[in-house]
């Protein structure tokens, strides 16, 4: 059954990249079986070990718990991610070995390239093999095209390929050396085929943060080569082109004015709710009468467009920071990763492109998002402790 677990766990990550369906099937499917297999009277140990991290433990269960008391029960469904992280977590420690980091490390980076690669297709042919007849990749003017990749959206693509090249980069790179600069490359021309503005800018501050940390005599390079890239592109008589021009030029589109629009709304209803909300997805019942009190002239109703309103306005102060907490605690985790793992740099900047990028879009709430998300966060926690583990039995091994 272990190393079945191990299967599974791999195809969990090829179908972070590919299919929402997928996801949820081979995610419960090995939550089922990792709870069988590590209550069993010889792996009860593991779960022994999560009670170090009782903090985290409480926040999940407190945050679950207020989403079931100001929310609806579709809200409560959407929570179960709190436990799917916990399943992972502990999935990670049952399959952890050096033969199956391998073959992780593997096959990511495999599905990665596949989907850049996809997606850098869709960009110039707008060819879409899944679902062709529902014309979901959009044209941008000028003979290009937004990429979803294998998904339904070119936001979710955004995120999930962002998410996906972070993450896995600092670990490639240790592993695979020069082989995995192609594939971070076709990752990144995923993000940048998707045209989501929110997601370039996350991209761009994960490279700048680990440059002036790791390589900070690259820092005013880089900035200049990112420079004449910017002005590069802005030329370009296309819509990658003209969105690279209203970004330089802060033109506020239809889309940004909509934002702003949703912004002002949820922050009102926050005001009228402030303690328990509105409901974590039922902010957008409220909105036409918002727009109508005050003055807001839209008619477009959505979510929050921002995962932090999003928390706010749909589950009071409480709900956000107990959100908060979670997400440091995962930062946190991961920053401290960065000495003692190749994989502790990626998975720090991944939350950050996903933090950033929530400024502007509701990423979190994302089905496939979060499903990626939950994933970086379970193989954190993973890295975490074992480290964690292994510094306190060097102590003892010295002591003794």
């Amino acid at each position: 059954m272990l190393s079945l677990i191990s299967v599974l766990l791999i195809l969990y990550v090829a179908a972070l990249h590919v299919s929402m369906a997928a996801m949820e099937i081979i995610a419960w499917t090995l939550g089922a079986m990792v709870l069988v297999l590590s209550l069993a009277s010889n792996r009860r140990l593991i779960w022994q070990g999560l009670l170090a991290d009782k903090f985290l433990l409480i926040a999940l269960a407190l945050l679950t718990f207020w989403v079931g008391v100001t929310s609806s029960w579709f809200s409560l469904g959407f929570m179960r991610w709190a436990a799917l992280l916990v399943l992972l977590r502990v999935g990670l420690e049952l399959a952890w070995t050096a033969k199956f980091e391998r073959s992780l490390v593997g096959t990511w980076c495999m599905v990665l390239s596949i989907t850049g690669l996809y997606a850098v297709l869709q960009f110039f042919t707008g060819w879409d093999f899944v679902r062709p007849d529902r014309h979901l990749v959009n044209p941008q003017g000028g003979g290009v095209f937004k990429a979803i990749g294998f998904f339904s959206m070119s936001l979710t693509f955004a995120y999930a390929i962002g998410l996906s090249t972070v993450s896995v980069s600092t670990a490639s790179l240790n592993r695979l050396g020069r082989r995995a600069w192609p594939i971070l490359a076709l990752g990144t021309l995923g993000v940048l085929a998707s045209m989501s503005r929110g997601a370039w800018l996350s991209l761009v501050i994960c490279i700048f943060i680990y440059a002036w940390f790791r390589a900070r005599r690259v820092f005013l390079p880089l900035v200049l080569a990112l420079g004449l890239g910017v002005v590069a592109l802005a030329t370009l008589n296309d819509g990658l082109g003209s969105r690279v021009r209203d970004m330089v030029e802060m033109k506020l589109d239809n889309s940004m004015n909509t934002r702003v629009h949703l912004w002002t709304a949820y922050s009102k209803l926050f005001e009228s709710h402030p303690l328990l909300g509105v409901g974590l997805h039922d902010g957008h019942k409220q909105l036409p009468q918002t727009y109508e009190q005050y003055g807001i002239a839209e008619t477009f109703v959505s979510h929050a467009h921002n995962v932090y309103l999003q928390w706010l306005a749909g589950t009071g102060v409480v709900g956000l920071l107990l959100y908060l907490f979670v997400c440091l605690w995962f930062l946190i985790r991961a920053w401290n990763l960065r000495h003692s793992s190749d994989w502790g740099w990626g998975l720090f900047l991944a939350q950050v492109f996903l933090h950033f990028g929530a400024l502007t879009e509701n990423n979190f709430f994302d089905g496939e998002v979060n499903h990626f998300i939950v994933f970086i966060w379970a193989l954190t926690w993973h890295l975490s402790d074992q480290t964690v583990r292994a510094s306190q039995l060097a102590v003892t091994t010295k002591e003794n």
